[in-house]
């Protein structure tokens, strides 16, 4: 009776075409939210690109720096303190892949985040009319 175990191979090959399956459409799946990902942050360095100033910020447990190279083209790097419980929790639902977690957390929050984004040329803005007054007073002092 050599073929008895010939129906537990085919159903063996079945879930294993199946797990391979899922397995794809799940990859597919997270390179598409880490794609979104980088779109968000791209199309966000470029409109804080229009100031010309660099501008970091924070939203909950993520910091964000928006710089420019030499060349005039910005970056926006977010990076996130490892003892935060929000992030760390959907780190592990993910299977620890932080940089899957922190591709969802961005687009869940993507509205927050510009808020907060554009707080921070705010206050950038603020700060430099600040800086700007105090030039001229001084200089004034010195007429």
């Amino acid at each position: 009776m050599p073929y008895a175990y010939s129906q537990y191979v085919l159903a063996l090959r079945n879930a294993c075409l199946d797990l391979k399956q899922r397995g794809d459409d799940l990859d597919a799946a997270n390179a598409q939210v880490r794609k979104d990902a980088a779109k968000f942050l791209t199309a966000m360095a470029r409109v804080v690109a229009m100031g010309e100033r660099d501008v970091a910020f924070a939203y909950e447990g993520v910091s964000f720096s928006i710089v420019g190279d030499d060349q005039d083209r910005y970056t926006c790097t977010p990076s996130f303190r490892g003892d935060d419980a929000a992030l760390k929790e959907l780190a592990e639902r993910f299977s620890g892949d932080v940089d899957l977690a922190l591709a969802v957390f961005l687009l869940a929050h993507s509205g927050e985040i510009m808020l907060q984004c554009i707080e921070a040329v705010q206050d950038k803005r603020r700060l430099l009319e600040h800086e700007k007054d105090a030039l001229e007073e001084a200089l004034s002092e010195e007429r």
